[in-house]
């Protein structure tokens, strides 16, 4: 009994052993888990947190910290100091802290975009294997994660050297030079105004990011247009500097016969072997010569220049020194030359078919072709192109069956054409493809485009030297060259520094002159003229007739000057007693004379007038004032001019800015169509009145014929806006008539009948009629107060009122309503369209028109 208690003690001490066990194991396994699960959640935390430091400091502590070197850079030229710049920030540190942040981020935009476009401009050679073009980032968190932090604080410490650098060069320098000179005193820029509307916590911010958002969106639409003018710039200056075959990519225009050399030379060497020549289709390899068979003595053997010049491609060595060291240029004719043609790859070579040449085994064998597969591993190649140079067997060679000893190569050389066009378009589109598709510089690895391929050979500026060239003498001779291009390299930087300084200072300084000379005809008070506005308005003016003269001047061949010599000179009057030339002065006196000057005085008297004008203190009309409106209405006039001239007042204007990002396609398409469609029934575009236009325009004829048109045109008027309205027909038909001598396109309708003489009767109207009821408000106001109202009127709810204020407001009233009447019937169509839209919307509504009804069921209750 004891043996069986003993054993059940024995079998239960097991059984709990194994529990123990199996519940440590469990423990384990828990323990496992858990600390599997803590290692992924410690991992995805540290992911987490290295994302968050790398878009921290690259993203806001970089151009912050630019944006602060930004503004100490330029404190001497705000006239301003550090501790100005600390209370700034103690009174409102978000919005001091998001200036410099700005300020940062377009100081680093610029950078990168100029940068970029100027790798796509100069000579692959130069900076294409140095600047990383841009790249599509598909997995750009998996990027930053995958590199190690030291690889990216090395990245940041290199990237904000660059920066530094740049910036003391293109900032600081020019800071400093303006400071000294005293200049920035007087420009606008330098001191600034502003009108704080409201608080300026939240006015501050809004501008920012308003101004970011737009400066994004100008860089994205116009930063090819930085490589353009970097182009246009670096083709003059290197070609007066004589650089372009240095820094610039150029085409190949042909190829200009070198000389020719022998294959062979005579041997006193019985251990050399003699080789055969032929053209090899394939790609341009060499392969090295193997075992050669003996020859006997006397023969002749494969001229050492060959395998020099194949152990030299293969060391990617330059081979003019080689080239010119051998080959005798005075023996081949001055008048050969190939224009080649163009491979699959857009190389340009002397036959697309023929990649290699085979040097010959031994002269007397029969030439033939080898393809890649036929191809013997023991034969030595020479590829027909090696940088500038293209090899060719002589035609004598090519055409004998049996080659003889006297085989000879023809070298040719590239003969460079003009500069090629810079940047090329869509180049940095993303999502094309690399740079075989989008015509970009190649990086690393990435197969070239045919537009690189194609390119010249670029000149170097110290010459490699010849194997049997005395190196003291290469040496003096190349060097003295070298230093000589640096030089002029040196030279063009410097110019160049000084141009694209005065390119910023022109294009920061432009706008905001124009901003603030436009606010100075408006005669806007001091303390209402605010500078990001006026840069805005002055940047909306210059920049669009910059462009426009710029494009002018480029696709003219001729300079300037010329062709306003040409101009002039081929300068005519219209067909003596024609009318013609007096239509178009009529139409230049209205459009340059009368109608800013009813613009402007209307404007004048509507704002500018102040209350002792309406009470007869001040003169009704002097030489200032006559000045001033005479700018504010040509100012004005040519504005609504532009405005309609692009479609400004259509929606679909609008739209295209915020969805597409092309306002001048708003002058054409759907913004056309749409217009047209306002423009009512029967308004349709009248094409010009030929019948007024004969060259013997004296005949009483086209008065005659003047007459019977305009009834038509009359009843189907133009509309003003877009491409094809009446204002881009008037515009052109005055260029064609001023720009050039065109009389035969004059037309009354065009000018005068539809355009000038309508604007200067409605001018007229807003001009006379509220001064006349005003006039007769202001009698019949005096006959009922019987003249006890000349200090003022005392009004309900406002108390006394001058007497120049209530007239003044008055002038306004009779203002508005007069324009509000003209522009109801001008938009009479339109309204009777709102009108019966609304109209049928509310009785749609009231009788449910369009509506689904269902029957009404009650439901039974419980």
């Amino acid at each position: 009994g004891q043996n069986l208690v003993a054993e059940g003690h024995d079998g239960n001490a097991r059984i709990f052993d194994d529990d123990v066990q199996a519940a440590a194991e469990q423990m384990q396994q828990d323990d496992d888990v858990i600390e599997i699960k803590l290692s992924v959640i410690f991992d995805c935390a540290v992911s987490v947190l290295k994302v968050c430091i790398l878009l921290f400091l690259k993203m806001l502590i970089l151009p912050l910290v630019l944006g602060i070197l930004l503004d100490c850079a330029t404190l001497e030229l705000f006239d301003a100091k550090i501790q100005s710049r600390v209370q700034y920030a103690g009174a409102d540190l978000f919005g001091g802290l998001l200036i410099h942040w700005v300020a940062g981020i377009t100081f680093m935009l610029f950078v990168t975009v100029s940068v970029l476009q100027l790798r796509e401009v100069i000579h692959p050679d130069l900076l294409a294997r140095i600047i990383r073009p841009q790249e599509p980032q598909p997995d750009l968190l998996g990027n930053l994660l995958k590199e190690r932090g030291f690889t990216h604080a090395k990245r940041m410490l290199v990237s904000l050297s660059i920066y530094i650098a740049l910036l003391a060069v293109n900032v600081w320098l020019p800071s400093k030079c303006l400071a000294l000179s005293g200049i920035s005193s007087y420009v606008p820029v330098f001191r600034p105004r502003f009108w704080r509307i409201v608080l300026p916590q939240l006015q501050v911010p809004l501008e920012l990011l308003v101004f970011h958002l737009s400066m994004l969106a100008v860089l994205e639409k116009y930063k090819n247009f930085i490589g353009q003018l970097q182009h246009k710039w670096l083709v003059f200056m290197c070609g007066f500097l004589g650089l372009t075959d240095c820094l610039l990519p150029r085409d190949v225009d042909g190829f200009v016969l070198v000389g020719s050399k022998p294959l062979f030379r005579p041997s006193n060497d019985d251990s050399k072997g003699i080789l055969e020549a032929t053209f090899i289709s394939g790609e341009a390899t060499a392969v090295k010569t193997g075992e050669e068979p003996e020859a006997p003595t006397g023969s002749k053997e494969l001229d050492p220049f060959w395998t020099e010049l194949i152990s030299l491609h293969k060391k990617n060595d330059l081979i003019d020194g080689c080239i010119v060291a051998h080959v005798n240029a005075d023996d081949a004719p001055t008048s050969c030359v190939e224009t080649g043609v163009t491979n699959s790859a857009g190389r340009r070579v002397l036959d697309a078919s023929k990649a290699r040449i085979r040097l010959p085994m031994q002269p007397g064998d029969t030439p033939f072709y080898e393809d890649e597969v036929t191809m013997k591993k023991e034969s030595t190649f020479l590829p027909t192109s090696i940088g500038a140079y293209r090899f060719r067997l002589s035609p004598s060679t090519e055409s004998d069956k049996l080659a003889s000893s006297d085989e000879s190569i023809e070298i040719w050389k590239e003969v460079c054409g003009n500069p090629t066009p810079r940047p090329p378009e869509g180049w940095d589109d993303l999502g094309a493809g690399g740079a075989e598709v989008q015509g970009r510089w190649a990086w690393n690895n990435e197969a070239k485009s045919k537009i690189e391929e194609g390119i010249a050979q670029r000149s170097v500026f110290f010459e490699s030297r010849a194997e049997d060239e005395n190196r003291i003498t290469s040496a003096v001779k190349h060097g003295v060259k070298g230093l000589y291009l640096i030089l002029k390299v040196v030279v063009l930087v410097i110019l160049s520094w000084m141009a694209m300084s005065v390119t910023i200072f022109c294009g920061i300084s432009a706008p905001l002159v124009t901003g603030r000379f436009i606010f100075f005809l408006l005669q806007l008070p001091v303390h209402f003229i605010h500078d990001p506005i006026a840069y805005t308005i002055g940047g909306a003016t210059v920049f669009p007739i910059v462009f426009k003269i710029q494009k002018a001047v480029t696709k003219r061949e001729d300079d300037v000057s010329r062709c306003l010599l040409n101009w002039a000179s081929s300068f005519r009057l219209p067909p003596q007693g024609s009318p013609k030339l007096g239509i178009v002065l009529q139409a230049l006196i209205l459009w340059f004379a009368v109608i800013p000057l009813l613009v402007g005085l209307i404007y004048h008297l509507f704002f500018v007038k102040g209350p002792s004008f309406w009470l007869h203190n001040e003169s009704l009309l002097d030489a200032t004032s006559l000045a001033f409106a005479w700018g504010v209405g040509t100012m004005l006039m040519n504005a609504w001019a532009a405005l309609c001239f692009i479609n400004a007042f259509k929606s679909e204007f609008w739209l295209n800015i915020v969805f597409v990002g092309d306002p001048a396609a708003a002058g054409g398409g759907v913004a056309d169509a749409a217009a047209g469609a306002g423009a009512g029934a029967g308004a349709a575009p009248v094409a010009p009145n030929n019948a007024n236009n004969d060259a013997d325009g004296g005949d009483d004829n086209d008065d005659a014929s003047d007459h019977e048109v305009a009834p038509s045109l009359a009843s189907s008027p133009m509309r003003l806006q877009g491409k094809d309205g009446l204002v881009a027909r008037f515009s052109s038909v005055l260029y064609a008539i001023l720009g050039k001598w065109e009389w035969d396109k004059v037309d009354r309708d065009i000018l005068l009948g539809q355009s000038l003489v309508p604007l200067v009767q409605q001018l007229l109207i807003l001009f006379v009629g509220p001064i006349v009821a005003f006039l007769g408000w202001s009698k019949l106001l005096s006959f009922l107060t019987r003249g006890r109202g000349r200090a003022g009127i005392i009004l309900p709810y406002v108390g006394f009122v001058e007497r120049g204020l209530y007239l003044r407001f008055f002038y306004r009233f009779f203002v508005l309503t007069t324009l509000s009447i003209q522009l109801a019937s001008v938009g009479q169509k339109a309204l009777q369209r709102w009108f019966r839209a609304a109209h049928s919307a509310a009785r749609n509504d009231r009788y449910l028109i369009g509506e689904v009804l269902m029957n009404y069921v009650r439901q039974p209750s419980n």
